[in-house]
């Protein structure tokens, strides 16, 4: 099922760009989101004030030091503006009550950094395939993953854990506070539900090589059908849609011009590991967007042909 417009609201958690804005107030960088309860707050730098606007009306407000987080409940549905003196990273949507999907997204609004902040969900026991999956873009890759326990201290779950291109280390990790670091950009996908869009290689959400997980989603005992949508920007581009196995497997391969889309279907999910890339390096103008989806997801966020979530083209 396709959809010619999508916005953030309901089924789908996402991080939320943050824009840079010149403005003679203190809190620089503004982020606007639609919420439906809950927002969680994680900042990259020591000292970051934080606020939160309803109507031009202040109804929270905190100073936040590097790797600290804070979860706000909020009264209304609705917008909201978010604005710091430092730039800064927020979840938004009900992330706390479980059955989520989202890739972290940096202080710059980047899906692969070296550096990433991010929430995993409670684990629901009867939902299915449920991980917090890390995806290497690069050789030599080197990754260190730590939690947070209620008092912000960070404990080690692994150190310096080696991964090559399209490798990944996966493990459950349930209602934690994660901090992510790597000598090499990595992304890192909490899989507790689908419908979210994937991150290329260079951290906007359009580009020439993503990889992503597809789990099992139960539902009253029946494992859900889930979709792999990949959409051309440029004519003649040529996709390949492949396992992150070694040797790699290849599912599907074609060319597809501009808004065309390529899907591939589950009928009760997956549990596997995909990549998918276009075989034109040498044209740089050559862009695609990925993003997973279960039939039943109906509201989506908008990704443009450059790769931001302030489009001047849409992919969904």
């Amino acid at each position: 099922m396709f959809f010619s417009q999508r916005t953030f609201i309901f089924l789908l958690i996402i991080f939320v760009v943050i824009v840079g804005v010149s403005t003679a107030k203190a809190l620089n960088y503004r982020s606007y989101v639609f919420n439906t309860y809950e927002m969680i707050l994680f900042s990259y730098e020591d000292g970051t004030e934080l606020a939160v606007y309803r109507y031009g009306n202040p109804v929270y407000s905190k100073v936040l030091d590097k790797g600290e987080h804070d979860r706000v409940f909020l009264s209304g549905v609705g917008a909201y503006e978010v604005a710091g003196s430092k730039k800064f990273a927020v979840l938004v949507g009900d992330p706390t009550y479980g059955k989520s999907g989202y890739y972290a997204m940096d202080q710059n609004g980047r899906g692969v950094s070296t550096e990433l902040y991010t929430y995993v969900p409670p684990k629901r026991a009867s939902y299915g395939t449920q991980k917090f999956v890390v995806f290497a873009y690069e050789d030599a890759t080197e990754i260190t993953v730590e939690y947070a326990d209620p008092n912000m201290v960070y404990h080690e779950v692994i150190t310096d854990f080696p991964l090559d291109d399209g490798g990944y280390w996966d493990e459950d990790l349930s209602d934690k506070y994660i901090h992510v670091a790597s000598n090499k950009p990595v992304s890192a996908l909490s899989c507790y539900d689908t419908g979210y869009f994937v991150p290329s290689a260079d951290g906007k959400f359009s580009g020439t090589k993503f990889y992503t997980f597809i789990g099992k989603t139960r539902h009253s005992n029946q494992y859900q059908p889930q979709d792999l949508v990949v959409t051309a920007y440029d004519d003649d581009t040529l996709i390949t849609i492949a396992d992150c196995n070694e040797p790699r497997v290849t599912k599907w391969q074609g060319t597809l011009n501009a808004g065309e889309v390529q899907v591939e279907r589950f009928p009760d999910g997956a549990d596997e590991t995909f990549s998918i890339t276009s075989s034109r390096p040498v044209q740089r103008n050559r862009r695609l967007c990925a993003y997973t989806m279960k039939i039943t997801d109906f509201v989506v966020d908008i990704i443009g042909g450059f790769g931001y979530n302030i489009p001047n083209s849409f992919c969904g």
